[in-house]
């Protein structure tokens, strides 16, 4: 047996960024522009929301898809940066049926 722990946090961020970063490269720069433009108008509706409504706001406006979701994780750090939003420490389920109910960061609205 390995002496690897269990749960790695320091390796599991790492890999997670590796992941998100790999996401946003394969993304094409008008997805990222609209996934920018869903975050700041979801931004500016809501006081807290989560990626499930950026991507509501992204199929109403007809945005394709792209074949990597974790683009929009990193595109959320970017919000972020810009001061649009910020993480907090909860975490709803998704309500979007391809997402079978699994966690969401909550983010809250620095523009609102």
């Amino acid at each position: 047996m390995s002496d690897m722990p269990l749960f790695d946090s320091v390796n599991g961020v790492r890999r997670r960024d590796a992941a998100m970063e790999r996401g946003e490269k394969s993304a094409g720069e008008a997805w990222k522009e609209a996934a920018l433009h869903a975050i700041r108008a979801c931004a500016h509706r809501y006081d807290f929301f989560t990626t499930d409504q950026v991507e509501e706001v992204m199929e109403r406006l007809g945005v394709p898809k792209t074949h990597d979701l974790r683009a929009l994780g990193s595109l959320m750090r970017r919000a972020q940066s810009m001061n649009i939003c910020f993480p907090t420490n909860s975490i709803e389920t998704s309500k979007l049926a391809k997402n079978h109910r699994r966690p969401k960061r909550v983010w809250k609205s620095l523009v609102k």
